[in-house]
């Protein structure tokens, strides 16, 4: 699957830098699985190895021996309720961060979650490369390994399991996906890769060892690596001599065609199935796409005598997300319905499957504002899918959404940052190449120019207002105007940077919960107020506000009236 970019760690560092449908039964807990003694093909096979592999000494001590279990935590053999929480930056991680807390606590253990997959990613440069690292200057860093132990202890300590899920992908090779590695390598060469790969897997996975790690996943979607089956068993086998959970390999799209399952505890598979041809099908029609699938996974379960378990599964909530669900990219007009339908489908059909103990939902990023009705992403947050995982998960009810509370026009205490030019000694810079105008007289707000932003192609490139660090105490609100031509596929995002680089994440301009009118429109002014304590944590000392093209579309804004508002 190609990943969709995460923007804020990437974000936060120029921030940095700059600034100094009928009712169903949900799924049951615990899903009986087969005794380990079993040995017919087509009995229902068991997730957990009860004789674990034999741990020999590494260089960095003997592991510690993982719990089999912990009171607050599901038992392993339970079904496996999951989602996948990810970071996808090299240098800068986040994952001890405020705003990573915040969705662990309010997104996604409120949906009763049991797993939780901490993915993150290392890189190399191209798929012809041979050298794998972990950090811009090459290697692998200590930095991102605190930052792992962290959020597993943080998760277990929530009461949830975790599967270590490392992703390796491209770093400078837009044209190839992390799938076709290798494709034209020498012997020498694939023995050079496999030599940097077995030493990058086998660091993380006596990480996760030393850590309680629940599962670990030792590679995603690298079909083309799997064609090496002699040397990638080579790769399983020192995984099990320094880590004694179970072990899986992700794959997508070859899974029938894949010999080596025998040597991992479940069959993991990515699944981006493609369900109908068309836009917005009927629910019946998704049920058959799964349905179809399904038969095909029973047989292969009962080949291998395996589980078999989802370890990536989504649909954007966009019209047509059935039809290429592994789709990060695509354009189209948004569709909470067709996410909810998919959702709900794969779980009519899967809910009761023996064969099948688990699913991760992709995905939750480090961003407490995420979703909602103006999203198109893979996240269910805030979205009528939401209900669905909720209910199978069996997780607390989704709360009834306050009516938002927006300040008057006028009378509350304003302190201004750009009204007509900058105000209050604040300033602005940009990042990327979008053209600035300041004091663009086209389109007047109460009689003053306003700053025009003409965005590129480009998801990374922001105008960043900054500031001395100021106290936020006296203030509730961030406000400005706005005005777009375009109605479609806009994605003006915004963020708040503390004095000491923290974010809880970005809020969608458009999003019904920030505009005043409540509904997006083009070619007017429109008013937008969003909370601070959605930006940043109560009373910080801010620096900057920062407005991003988070689309990967050209598009153009006028902005007025960016002010933070007090409650007087």
């Amino acid at each position: 699957m190609k990943k969709s970019a995460i923007l804020l760690p990437f974000l936060l560092v120029f921030i940095n830098l700059v600034s100094c449908a009928a009712p169903v039964q949900p799924v049951q807990n615990t899903p009986v699985a087969a005794s380990a003694t079993q040995t017919s093909p087509s009995a229902t096979p068991a997730l957990i190895q009860t004789t674990a592999p034999t741990i020999t000494p590494t260089t960095t001590g003997t592991p510690t021996p993982i719990p089999t279990a912990a009171p607050t935590l599901a038992p392993m053999g339970d079904f496996m309720k999951g989602v996948a929480f990810a970071e996808w930056d090299l240098d800068n991680y986040e994952f001890q961060s405020l705003a990573a807390m915040t969705v662990l606590d309010k997104q996604i253990k409120p949906l009763g979650t049991s797993w939780v997959s901490l993915d993150f990613h290392c890189v190399q440069s191209d798929v012809n490369s041979t050298y794998i690292y972990c950090r811009t200057e090459g290697g692998l860093d200590p930095k991102l390994d605190d930052d792992l132990a962290y959020a597993i202890r943080a998760i277990h300590q929530r009461g949830m399991r975790v599967m270590l899920k490392p992703h390796l992908d491209l770093e400078h090779d837009p044209s190839h996906w992390h799938g076709e590695i290798g494709n034209h390598f020498t012997v020498d060469e694939w023995r050079e890769w496999f030599k940097n790969y077995t030493d990058f897997i086998t660091h993380f996975a006596e990480l996760a060892q030393q850590n309680n790690v629940d599962a670990f996943c030792i590679s995603n979607e690298l079909n083309s690596v799997y064609k090496q089956e002699k040397a990638w068993r080579e790769v399983i086998k020192a995984v099990r001599n320094v880590y004694a959970g179970p072990v899986t390999g992700e794959v997508i799209g070859d899974e029938f065609a894949t010999t080596w399952w025998d040597a991992v505890d479940f069959i993991a598979i990515s699944a981006y199935i493609p369900l109908t041809d068309k836009a917005n099908p009927q629910l019946s029609e998704l049920k058959a796409g799964w349905q179809k699938y399904a038969v095909q996974l029973d047989a292969l379960s009962k080949k291998w005598n395996k589980p078999i378990v989802f370890t990536e599964a989504g649909f954007r909530s966009i019209a047509g997300t059935n039809r290429g669900p592994a789709d990060a990219g695509a354009h189209a007009e948004l569709s909470m319905q067709e996410q909810k339908n998919c959702y709900e489908a794969l779980f009519e059909i899967m809910t009761g499957k023996p064969w099948w103990h688990g699913v991760f939902f992709w995905e939750w990023n480090i961003d407490s504002n995420q979703g909602g009705l103006y999203d198109d992403n893979f996240t269910v947050s805030g979205k009528p899918a939401e209900t669905v995982l909720r209910r199978y998960y069996g997780g607390d009810p989704l709360p009834v959404a306050a009516q938002p509370v927006f300040p008057p026009e006028s009378g509350p205490e304003r302190l201004y940052i750009y009204n007509g030019s900058l105000q209050n000694d604040w300033q602005f810079d940009k990042w990327g190449s979008p053209h600035v105008t300041d004091g663009d007289p086209k389109f007047l707000l109460n009689n003053l120019p306003s700053l025009l932003i003409t965005f590129n192609d480009n998801q990374w490139e922001t105008v960043h207002f900054y500031h001395d660090p100021m106290s936020t105490r006296h203030y509730q609100w961030l406000e400005f105007y706005v005005l777009s031509k375009e109605t479609k596929y806009t994605r003006l995002t915004i963020f708040v940077s503390t004095d000491k680089n923290e974010s809880l994440g970005g809020a969608v301009a458009f999003d019904p919960r920030y505009l005043v009118d409540g509904e997006r429109k083009g070619k007017v002014w429109q008013r937008v107020v969003i909370p601070l304590v959605t930006l940043v944590p109560s009373g910080s000392l801010i620096n900057s506000v920062t407005f991003n093209n988070s689309g990967d579309l050209a598009r153009t804004y006028w902005i007025n009236n960016v002010s933070l508002v007090g409650d007087k």
